[in-house]
């Protein structure tokens, strides 16, 4: 989860500037952001991906929680 986190800053430092930010999965669109205006959240991208997952077959069983207990506690 950490690693999708890491993932998640690098990747909006370095192209949400640019207006475009939009993620897929296996061609289809899970977010984008010149669409919505904003960035994404975690949830909305675990989510996203999980919906398209299932619609192809994949079982997908969402965890407990979402974030780290370590950011839970400062929420």
């Amino acid at each position: 989860m950490l690693t999708i986190h890491f993932l998640g800053n690098v990747l909006k430092q370095n192209f949400g500037n640019t207006g475009a930010f939009e993620i897929y999965y296996d061609g289809d669109l899970v977010f984008s952001k010149l669409k919505e205006r904003r960035m994404p959240r975690l949830e909305e991208i675990v989510e996203g991906i999980a919906e398209r997952r299932e619609a192809n077959g994949f079982k997908y069983e969402k965890p407990k929680e979402m974030l780290p207990e370590r950011l839970r506690m400062q929420q």
